[in-house]
């Protein structure tokens, strides 16, 4: 952090002008320093600095997080409309509401001895 000092009529003063290395970006009155400090964009600097990598343009940093939070969001959606569907054995043709009970079925003999009763290959056969 560096603070501008100002010399006025031969005496220094201190103003509240501050500039953050991380983001080489000047940042005036308490408040704002403040809440540049607590932002997501200055931590990534911060990293990015640490990394030895330039610092991020606050566009390009906003730009990107639009990105990752449309695919969290996919994700997220992704995730429900799973759950929603629950799991399904297309080959006992049975629904399980839980993945645990879905992967105990998968393991047991009932669905192995289907597996292989739909396979020709003797070589291919599941234990």
């Amino acid at each position: 952090m560096e603070v501008e000092r100002v010399s006025v009529d031969g005496m220094e003063s201190v103003s509240n002008i501050v500039r953050c290395m991380a983001c080489h970006v000047t940042l005036s009155g308490g408040n704002a320093r403040v809440d540049h400090y607590r932002s997501d964009w200055h931590r990534v600097n911060l990293k990015r600095s640490t990394a030895g990598l330039v610092p991020m343009e606050l566009k390009e940093f906003e730009e990107r997080l639009v990105v990752v939070r449309a695919q969290q969001e996919a994700q997220e959606k992704a995730e429900l409309s799973k759950r929603a569907k629950g799991f399904v054995c297309d080959i006992c043709s049975k629904r399980f509401s839980s993945e645990n009970a879905f992967q105990q079925h998968t393991a047991s003999k009932r669905h192995i001895d289907k597996l292989n009763e739909g396979q020709t290959d003797p070589n291919k056969l599941i234990p």
